[in-house]
């Protein structure tokens, strides 16, 4: 019995490890999305007020309100296919989500046979809990 405890860890493990380095691959890129959307807002509005000393209000005022009307209508776009507020989070939370479900798919991680390890594993690991919580009480 002891055995077969062992396989499911080990098995568990080397899963584990693979989770881990997709959650790293993860991070990165919703790093990357993060700061290359602030680059681009930053140019975005760099290059409207260099636009705007160089040939005046007059010209610019639509340019920028366009501008302003499409960052509108993508902020609606992305909260209608979210379904959720647009709030920085969110977005990140679904971007994490989309990437972590395209890194499994791409590098073969069953998540289904992760889930059904941990479910093995959970009445040992709780048990545990247990008798160190009695063991060494705070």
């Amino acid at each position: 019995m002891r055995t077969a405890h062992a396989v499911v860890e080990a098995e568990l493990a080397v899963m584990e490890a693979a989770r881990a380095r997709i959650e790293v691959a993860v991070s990165r890129w919703v790093n990357v999305v993060k700061w290359g959307g602030l680059a681009y807002l930053t140019t975005q509005l760099g290059g409207i007020m260099f636009l705007t000393q160089q040939l005046g209000w007059d010209l610019m005022e639509p340019v920028s309100y366009l501008t302003t009307v499409a960052a509108t209508i993508f902020s609606c776009a992305i909260y209608v296919a979210m379904r959720r507020d647009p709030a920085y989070t969110n977005i990140a939370d679904s971007l994490r989500r989309a990437l972590r479900k395209r890194l499994f798919r791409r590098r073969g991680f069953d998540v289904v046979k992760y889930d059904a390890l941990k479910a093995k594993l959970a009445p040992t690991a709780r048990a545990q809990m247990i008798l160190k919580r009695n063991l060494h009480p705070a």
